[in-house]
C-alpha cells in the first residue's frame, strides 16, 4: 500500500514528543512526509518519506498502513502543520473570494465533487490572493481523529510564500518543484503571479510536453526567464539536459548541508529532498 523510501531518526527516536516538538505532514496523492522538528533547537529529529502504490486509492487503508510503519504519527505533538499536495485548487483575488464562488470555481475546473471540504489560504504579496482548495472527506477525517490540534495548508500556498518573500528578477520566474508521479509549475512575470498549477507524468517525455506547452501559452523566451528546478530530478538525466536547452538561466534550489541531516541521504542529490525542507523554514 506504501513504501518507505527514507527515514532519519535522532538518538531520541523511542523517546515521547518533546514539549516544543512540532510535527509537520505533507501529505498527496503519490507521496506522504512525516517531519519533526524540535521548537527549542529548530533542528529537525526525524523524517520520513513514503510512496503511495499507483493502485491504491482507499485512503482507509493508507492512513492503516502509514500508522503500522511510521516511527512518528503515533506520538503526540503540541503543534502540528498538515499540508495538503492535491491538484485540486484554485487561486483567486481576495475581492472575488467567497465560499460559493470558490465551491464554483473549483467545480467548473475539476468538476463537482461533494465528498470533500473545501479550505483556503490567504497569501500576502503584491496583491491579496486566497488559495481555495479541496480536502477529500477520508483524508480530512483522519487527520481530525489523529490530532487534536491542527493547521491545515495547501502546498502551494507555502510555495509561493516563499517565492513572494524573495525579489524576483525582471521578465519570467519559472519555478518547477518535481515529485514522484506530478509536478508543480509556478510562473511569474514582473513579480505577477501568472501561473501555478500541478502536471501528472508517467514518464518525462510527459515533463516536457507540459513545459513546452507552458512556455508557448504564456510566450515565455529563453533569454527574457530565469528557472529554479527543486525536488525529484536527477541532474544527470536525458531531461535535465533538456531543460538547460530550452533556458539559458537555469538553476538547481538545494539545501545547507550543514543543517540539513536529516535531508541528506546517501545515494540522493543534495536537492533531491528540498520541497521537504522548505516546509520547516
Amino acid at each position: 500500500m506504501i513504501h518507505p523510501l527514507v527515514s532519519y531518526y535522532s538518538a531520541a527516536k523511542e523517546a515521547e514528543a518533546g514539549e516544543t516538538d512540532q510535527l509537520i505532514l505533507e501529505i498527496g496523492s503519490n507521496e506522504i512526509a512525516c517531519i519533526v522538528k524540535n521548537g527549542d533547537t529548530q533542528q529537525v529529529t526525524a523524517f520520513e518519506l513514503f510512496l503511495i502504490d499507483a493502485s491504491s486509492n482507499d485512503w482507509s487503508d493508507i492512513f492503516f498502513d502509514l500508522r503500522t510503519n511510521s516511527g512518528i504519527v503515533n506520538r503526540t505533538f503540541r503543534q502540528t502543520d498538515c499540508y495538503f499536495n492535491f491538484e485540486e485548487a484554485v487561486i483567486m483575488p481576495e475581492q472575488k473570494f467567497s465560499i460559493t464562488a470558490a465551491e464554483d470555481y473549483l467545480a467548473l475546473l475539476f468538476g463537482e465533487n461533494g465528498n470533500c471540504h473545501i479550505k483556503h489560504d490567504a497569501l500576502a504579496g503584491n496583491e491579496t490572493l486566497v488559495n481555495a482548495y479541496r480536502i477529500q472527506k477520508p483524508v480530512q477525517e483522519w487527520i481530525e481523529r489523529q490530532f487534536i490540534l491542527y493547521q491545515p495548508h495547501h502546498i502551494y500556498s507555502h510555495l509561493l510564500a516563499g517565492v513572494l518573500a524573495r525579489e524576483l528578477p525582471g521578465g519570467f520566474f519559472v519555478k518547477i518543484q518535481f515529485y514522484s508521479k506530478h509536478i508543480i509549475l509556478v510562473v511569474f512575470k514582473d513579480s505577477k503571479l501568472q501561473l501555478i498549477q500541478s502536471f501528472r507524468y508517467a514518464v518525462p517525455e510527459d515533463i516536457l510536453y507540459h513545459v513546452l506547452n507552458t512556455i508557448q501559452q504564456l510566450h515565455i523566451n529563453d533569454t527574457d526567464s530565469t528557472v529554479e528546478l527543486s525536488g525529484r530530478l536527477d541532474t544527470d538525466t536525458a531531461l535535465y539536459h533538456q531543460l538547460t536547452k530550452l533556458f539559458n538561466d537555469i538553476s538547481v534550489e538545494g539545501v545547507d548541508t550543514a543543517g540539513a541531516a536529516a535531508f541528506t541521504h546517501q545515494g540522493y542529490s543534495p536537492h533531491y529532498f528540498t520541497p521537504y525542507f522548505k516546509l520547516t523554514v
